[in-house]
């Protein structure tokens, strides 16, 4: 069969509260319920991502930028990744990690691209990293110099082209 025309992108920016809940949480409340930014940052110990059950079963494009160290949950493990990938789940065909922490909130980040080779996959059923981005894996980008690469003109007209897509995000039109 023949799939249906899909020419709607929706887009969704996600919140420290959207995406972890208090490992000792209550049943029944919701993540943004119990959460206190302070008591996130200063005790992150005691949260675990709720990405991968909220978020990443239902996105084909992951854009990352968030903050990340060690003593943070991660947003998206590679057993977490493999266990969408195992279950028939594989929407997931891209990522762009802007804050390029390797191995970081997207732990399959497993290398920092460049410029002129700025994407390789990831094959959450095997782990295997490929330049060839052929294949059934996800497509990885992880530019670390990214910022300084952009020319003034392409981001202008980058932006004069999104920014009245994204004005209208909030009014949940198109």
């Amino acid at each position: 069969g023949t799939l249906p025309v899909q020419d709607k992108v929706y887009g969704l920016q996600l919140s420290s509260k959207d995406l972890v809940r208090r490992k000792d949480a209550k049943p029944g409340t919701t993540a943004a319920e119990e959460f206190d930014r302070e008591h996130y940052f200063e005790r992150p110990h005691m949260y675990e991502s709720t990405f991968f059950e909220e978020v990443a079963p239902y996105v084909n494009v992951i854009v990352n930028g968030i903050y990340w160290d060690e003593r943070f949950p991660r947003l998206l493990t590679k057993d977490r990744i493999g266990e969408l990938y195992e279950g028939g789940n594989r929407r997931l065909i891209a990522v762009a990690d802007i804050s390029c922490d390797v191995e970081g909130s997207i732990e399959f980040l497993e290398k920092s691209t460049t410029v002129e080779n700025p994407y390789f996959e990831y094959d959450p059923l095997t782990g295997d990293v490929s330049d060839d981005i052929t294949g059934e894996g996800v497509a990885m980008m992880g530019v670390d110099i990214l910022p300084t690469e952009l020319p003034k003109e392409s981001s202008m007209h980058f932006g004069n082209a999104l920014v009245p897509l994204l004005e209208r995000l909030p009014e949940g039109e198109g």
